[in-house]
């Protein structure tokens, strides 16, 4: 009934919570690793080779000289737009199978 609808609101919520805050959290390395992949796999080799030869340390510098801290966090709204509901879903999901599974 009424308390079970709350339990998975309660579960949905705390779903996409939990997949903002990892999301957020983790937003900088993904964008590292995805200049990374645009300089290894660049169709001009010669022109990027000396990024695609740099490390994650010295992409990081050119991040934060370039572009400053929130160059950390391009590209987070689409990421919350796709983990928040997937987690949100998976966790609440999750949790009403545990409930269903344990009254039958």
């Amino acid at each position: 009934g009424s308390s079970s609808l709350e339990e998975f609101g309660v579960s949905f919520i705390a779903g996409a919570t939990g997949g903002m805050a990892a999301a957020t959290v983790t937003n900088p390395f993904d964008v590292v690793k995805t200049r990374r992949q645009v300089f290894d796999y660049s169709s001009d080799a010669a022109e990027h080779s000396r990024e695609a030869r740099t490390g994650n340390v010295e992409i990081m510098r050119r991040i934060i000289t370039t572009e400053g801290p929130s160059g950390f966090f391009v590209g987070l709204v689409p990421r919350l737009a796709k983990i928040m509901p997937a987690c949100a879903i998976m966790l609440s999901s999750y949790e009403a199978g545990k409930t269903f599974f344990l009254k039958h």
